[in-house]
């Protein structure tokens, strides 16, 4: 598998973890406005994740 493809399929689940934590927040406290926050999280999440598989390339 080449590198570009796994870091998007990395980036892709860490993205997913963070909508995935922010809908069982939602679903456990009744309000789902925090979705608006996981995008955020998640954009960073997918910035960290793509940095550190691509970090010593």
């Amino acid at each position: 598998m080449s590198p570009l493809a796994v870091n998007l399929a990395v980036s892709a689940c860490a993205a997913l973890a963070v909508v995935l934590v922010a809908f069982a927040f939602g679903v456990v406290l009744g309000r789902h406005r925090g979705v608006d926050v996981a995008w955020g999280l998640g954009f960073a999440a997918v910035a960290v994740t793509t940095y550190l598989l691509s970090a010593g390339s």
